[in-house]
């Protein structure tokens, strides 16, 4: 079979700033070739590790021992306090009466980047520690915390010379301790994802989406009814860390345990969160219809009436629940814990589950989750495209494949194309919601080619190939040839790649490869290709 004149995927991934890197292969070679991608906000994937991560570069650490493992002090200063590593650790003790003292943190920055900082703190004997900006960065600061906690925070340099502060509040002699400080710059926009959510590579491409709810995992932030208890940072959340809740209900409940969110207005929604079982073994998300999520088992037991529900494994016994729901009037909705299936929690122990990443969105699909800390928080769309590449594309001939699967059944047209303008291009798209693939060739206007084929489910990935020549064009779907056509003209002068087309009909959907041939294969070749 030939080479690919351009590749994506297939095991073979690399990601720069605002790059997806394609190629192709000449010989034994391997040529790089750009994809500009266009996203100006954070995006979250599962990575190879089946974790939840925000997709971020990180440059090299910024912060001498921000471990503690050596005497090195050099990043760090104090101020109405004193300070000394005990067990790898900082120990910040006041020695004023003025109610606080802190560690100054310094790092050399370069004005308008990012830069991300994390620190662990303890509270110690203290009041509470938290992290505050000083000078030369713009940083949300967190309020005096108590118990044990982590900082993540992303601040933007308005000077080369930056600092915070790991403060302690307290009364002289109160100490706090702070840990694994670091500080690195971070580019975040515009990066592609590359998804692992179902165990091989794939790229993410999702529509603009907003998380409605202000405090994606600080549950004490939402209406708490029927004496339930928040823990929160008790165990390890899907994306690693020990920050999920354990939700647990106290002795005397008369009714189901619940956290309520706002009343959301008229529209179609989706509304997910991160559960894992404790003692109590079902989540209910409740509506305007319910659903019974078993988290022992992984299933959905019972699915009320009017909305559709469906539940995701994320290992470690952790499953993302969601349920998505037209709805005409305002309603509430709330998630409850169930001791069994259309069984409400109302017995008088203290039962337990977890909980984590909540999210509430307007569509009719759950999108990877958005973190929020405080406002809601929006990640626009994804798009794709390369320009310039008509040395790729051979206008007279070749074949446009793509390994893809719809992230829903939801209806509209989404498109990946070879495209000249709006009168000559080849596409590859989803058609309609009845789990459709079309394939679309246009010549100065005219349909040389139009087909279409159901796939079953189009949630499933399908391998689709289609064959332009002049008068002569084909469709293979999964190792099939399903359409054919022996009249027609190629569109003429195609020298860009998109997955953005047609006046807002972006692609939305999963990409394990992609590739462009400048000759028509054969039909064993194309049988051999979509297989």
């Amino acid at each position: 079979m030939a080479n690919a004149s351009l590749q994506i995927g297939n095991g073979n991934w690399a990601i720069k700033e605002n790059d997806l890197l394609g190629y192709s292969k000449s010989g034994t070679r391997f040529l790089p070739i750009p994809i500009t991608m266009t996203r100006a906000t954070l995006g979250s994937r599962v990575n190879p590790s089946g974790l939840v991560e925000n997709v971020e570069l990180l440059g090299s650490e910024l912060i001498t021992n921000g471990d503690f493992s050596s005497s090195d002090l050099s990043s760090f200063t104090v101020i109405f306090a004193t300070q000394e590593i005990v067990s790898q650790e900082l120990k910040t003790t006041l020695n004023t009466s003025n109610g606080y003292g802190f560690t100054r943190v310094f790092f050399t920055a370069e004005i308008g980047k990012s830069y991300r900082i994390l620190v662990d703190a303890k509270q110690g004997t203290s009041d509470g520690t938290q992290i505050k900006t000083q000078s030369g960065l713009t940083l949300t600061q967190s309020s005096s915390t108590t118990g044990d906690w982590s900082f993540y925070g992303i601040g933007v340099a308005t000077s080369t010379s930056c600092e915070f502060r790991l403060q302690v509040n307290g009364s002289d002699g109160d100490f706090g301790f702070f840990d694994n400080v670091s500080v690195k710059e971070v580019t975040r926009d515009g990066l592609a994802r590359v998804d692992y959510t179902d165990g091989t590579a794939s790229l993410l491409v999702e529509p603009q989406r907003t998380n409605l709810f202000t405090y994606s995992e600080d549950f004490s932030q939402f209406p708490i009814s029927n004496r339930l208890v928040i823990t929160p940072n008790n165990i390890t959340s899907p994306d690693g860390t020990i920050n999920a809740s354990k939700m647990q209900q106290t002795d005397g409940v008369t009714t189901a345990p619940n956290i309520a969110f706002s009343n959301v207005s008229a529209g179609a929604y989706t509304v997910s969160a991160f559960a894992k079982k404790g003692t109590r073994s079902f989540l209910v998300i409740s509506f305007n219809g319910t659903s019974y999520f078993d988290l022992q088992n992984g299933t959905i037991t019972t699915t009320g009436t009017g909305h559709t529900a469906s539940i995701e494994n994320f290992g470690n016994d952790w499953y993302r629940c969601s349920i998505v729901k037209t709805i005409s009037t305002t309603q509430t909705a709330a998630f409850y814990f169930a001791d069994t299936n259309n069984t409400l929690t109302t017995s008088d122990d203290e039962g337990y589950m977890y909980l984590y990443g909540t999210q509430l969105e307007v569509g009719s699909y759950p999108t990877s989750y958005i973190k929020t800390q405080g406002s809601t928080v929006t990640r626009n769309k994804d798009q794709y495209t390369k320009t310039g590449i008509s040395d790729k594309i051979n206008s007279e001939e070749g074949v446009l494949f793509v390994e893809m699967a719809a992230l829903s059944n939801s209806g509209n047209f989404r498109y990946i194309s070879l495209i000249n303008d709006a009168n000559n291009f080849i596409q590859i798209y989803f058609k309609d919601s009845n789990n459709f693939i079309a394939a679309l060739v246009k010549s100065s206007g005219v349909t040389s080619f139009f087909a279409n084929h159901n796939v079953g489910t189009a949630t499933n990935y399908s391998k689709i190939a289609i064959k332009f020549k002049q008068d002569d064009f084909a469709l293979w779907v999964n190792g099939v040839e399903v359409a054919t056509d022996t009249s027609g003209n190629v569109p003429s002068s195609l020298s860009q790649l998109a997955l953005d087309f047609n006046g807002g009909n972006n692609f939305e959907g999963k990409v394990r490869q992609l590739q462009v041939f400048k000759t028509a294969l054969s039909d064993s070749e194309l049988a051999t290709l979509t297989t």
